[in-house]
């Protein structure tokens, strides 16, 4: 009895065993790997009044400073591989590495307007008194126009640079496209009776996202015309879209003339072509006990898309850190009035 009990019990053991294994291991094959955790893609802004580096980790929510001696007053940029800090300033460029904080090269083009990647990583615009794009392999030019633009931005597929031009004479904003690497590249311009532009391209390149001032438009590439226009004043806020382009982003700011706008941040719904939401900011600041800002100014999303990281329109200087998938703000710094922040970038490839 005591040797059949024994085995009985050695059965039962065997038989749990074996249902855990099933349960908690068979399912799981040994040559899967784990999980890659979330990536913290760091985030880049500079004050432009005395160099200080900000780097900021959207997931930990930590931020980091680092002291810089190479010119102030520039506009910062990322690199699309995340490699490079881009510091355009009257002059030149200084390309940096985001590891080192070592100078790799300087490029000889002024470039106050800032820069602008391929999100391929294969092209650099610079954008000053003239328009150069350059290889960024050997920073090559590849195309230049005695133009001056501003706003630029790469296609998701890489192929077309838009970017924002206003005439000298009736001051007329015209959207620019151009394909850097075409047979005969050249600047093909769309006049708009209006003044500043921020241009956010669709993913699958079909429309384009339009902060003119006075009105949020969508444009349709093909149709050659806007499908979707809706007024604002003072209408001087800036635009982002999320990585998948599902929404777009857009603020309509006080201006420093105190035109008077509103704090609140707008999301469109690309698919729908309708405003979808309201977000107020005056809420969140509130609950942190910090008071009204201007409002939103420059937003980028990291390449996960998960975060926008937005800066505030205008002093005192602040960023905002903004929960995509929950559609609520996450985290907030403010940094004072003796900060400009002339650019804020994060990388574009994953």
């Amino acid at each position: 009895m005591r040797i059949s009990k024994g085995i009985l019990g050695i059965g039962v053991v065997s038989v749990i065993g074996a249902v855990w294994l099933w349960a908690y291991g068979c399912d799981k094959r040994p040559t899967d790997p784990p999980p890659e955790p979330p990536k913290d893609y760091p985030v880049y802004f500079m004050n432009g009044v005395n160099g200080t580096l900000f780097t900021y980790y959207p997931l930990a929510k930590m931020l980091d400073t680092a002291a810089l001696d190479y010119g102030l007053w520039r506009r910062l940029n990322v690199s699309a591989d995340g490699k490079l800090l881009y510091l355009a300033g009257k002059d030149n460029v200084i390309v940096i590495d985001t590891d080192s904080l070592e100078v790799v090269t300087e490029l000889p083009y002024p470039a106050h307007r800032s820069t602008a990647f391929s999100p391929d990583n294969n092209l650099v615009a610079v954008m000053g008194p003239d328009l150069y794009i350059l290889r960024t392999s050997d920073y090559s030019v590849v195309y230049s126009d005695t133009i001056r633009v501003d706003d630029g931005v790469f296609s998701s597929d890489s192929r077309t640079f838009y970017a924002v031009g206003v005439d000298g004479v009736d001051h007329f904003t015209y959207l620019y496209s151009l394909n850097p690497l075409g047979d005969e590249p050249m600047l093909v311009p769309r006049e708009f009776h209006s003044h500043a532009m921020h241009i956010a391209p669709t993913p699958d390149g079909s429309k384009l996202l339009l902060y003119l001032r006075y009105f949020l438009a969508v444009y349709d590439i093909a149709l050659d015309s806007l499908v979707f226009n809706v007024g604002y004043y003072p209408g001087a806020g800036y635009l982002g879209m999320t990585v998948d382009g599902r929404y777009g982003f857009f603020s309509n700011p006080t201006t420093q003339l105190w035109e008077m706008g509103t704090t609140d941040l707008y999301v469109f719904d690309v698919v729908a072509n309708q405003i979808s939401d309201t977000i107020v900011i005056d809420d969140y600041l509130d609950s942190l006990g910090y008071g009204v800002g201007w409002g939103i100014g420059r937003m980028i999303f990291t390449p996960d898309g998960r975060w926008m990281i937005a800066t505030n329109a205008y002093e005192p200087a602040q960023v905002f850190l903004f929960d995509l998938a929950t559609m609520s703000f996450a985290d907030f710094h403010e940094f004072g009035n003796n900060h400009w922040f002339g650019g804020i970038g994060v990388q574009q490839m994953k």
